[in-house]
């Protein structure tokens, strides 16, 4: 019983570190070397950094047209534009789930790394 208890501490302990060191909301670089563009394909939040748990910079409505400036991948493995609202200043951190398939049918949002 003793060992049970110890692994499911050790677990408990290990995962909240890791999922904590794995969200950095602040701090990525970003550059637009991508030419790029597409329609959201829902209402999703645009993020301050590429995390779901990052903060929201704004909402975007399903079919506004976005700019792609260049791509990260995060700590988990998914792929994240940093794009701009056409017709505004509005730039941050979208999920590639959330753009429409380029013209290679794999590959989502911007084709150049950040």
């Amino acid at each position: 019983m003793l060992m049970a208890t110890g692994i499911a501490v050790a677990s408990g302990v290990a995962g909240a570190t890791a999922s904590q060191a794995a969200v950095t909301c602040s701090g990525w670089s970003w550059s637009n070397p991508d030419a790029g563009s597409g329609r959201s394909l829902g209402t999703y939040n645009l993020k301050v950094g590429p995390y779901s748990a990052c903060g929201n910079v704004t909402q975007i409505s399903s079919g506004t047209l976005l700019y792609y400036h260049c791509y990260v991948y995060n700590d988990y493995g998914n792929s994240w534009t940093h794009l701009r609202i056409s017709g505004t200043d509005t730039q941050g951190w979208y999920s590639d789930d959330n753009l429409p398939l380029n013209s290679d049918g794999i590959s989502r949002g911007a084709i150049n790394p950040c």
